[in-house]
C-alpha cells in the first residue's frame, strides 16, 4: 500500500527541483521566493498525504470487516475533514 505514496512523493521532488533550476536561471530574487514558498507548500503537502495515508489505511482495514456503516461513518468523516482543512 506504500507504493502510491512513494510515486507521488518522488514526482512531488521532481517538481520541487525543477521549479528551483527554473528560477535560479531567472535570478537569486526569483530562486530566493520560490524556495521561501515551497518551504509553506512542503507543510500543507504533509498535512495532505498524511490524512491520505490515514483515510486509506482506515477505510480499507474497515473495508475488509465488511462493516458498511463503519465504512461509510469513515469515508464522511474524511470528507468532512478533508473540506474543514481546505
Amino acid at each position: 500500500m506504500s507504493w502510491p505514496m512513494i510515486f507521488i512523493m518522488f514526482f512531488e521532488f521532481i517538481i520541487s527541483l525543477t521549479d528551483v533550476f527554473i528560477a535560479g536561471k531567472l535570478g537569486r530574487e526569483y530562486q530566493a521566493a520560490v524556495g521561501f514558498s515551497m518551504q509553506v507548500y512542503f507543510i500543507f503537502i504533509v498535512v495532505a498525504n498524511s490524512l491520505t495515508t490515514g483515510v486509506v489505511s482506515s477505510v480499507s482495514k474497515l473495508f475488509s470487516s465488511q462493516n458498511s456503516k463503519a465504512v461509510s461513518d469513515s469515508v464522511h468523516t474524511a470528507i468532512l475533514s478533508a473540506g474543514h482543512c481546505c
